[in-house]
């Protein structure tokens, strides 16, 4: 009996010490936050609320790279290179940069 005991804290032990990823609505998350909504009705899968809610990015070295920010009625997208890319499919549409200066199609031309 107690090495049946012993074996069930090892597993558990064993589970706590891999298991890096957490579901939300999933029983095997394959990213690090993973949420799913099997219902189908629920358009909202996250939600932020606050007065002043927002998502930050760090890299690996926890360096601050950029924050999205809802700002009243506005959506802010802010970074730390000073310039906001729109690029679907990592093609850049349209840059703009803290200068004013907008581009289209041409990364060069902001």
């Amino acid at each position: 009996m107690q090495k049946l005991i012993l074996l069930v804290k090892l597993n558990l032990l064993s589970i706590l010490l891999l298991a890096q990823n957490v579901g939300i609505g999933t029983s095997f998350p394959n990213t690090k936050l993973h949420i799913q909504d099997s219902s189908g009705f629920s358009p909202n899968l996250l939600k932020l609320q606050g007065s002043n809610a927002f998502i930050s990015f760090y890299d690996n070295a926890n360096t601050y790279k950029a924050h999205v920010w809802d700002a009243g009625n506005q959506l802010q997208v802010v970074n730390a290179l000073n310039f906001i890319s729109l690029a679907p499919g990592f093609n850049p549409l349209l840059i703009a940069k803290s200068n004013g200066k907008v581009g289209f199609s041409d990364f060069t031309a902001a």
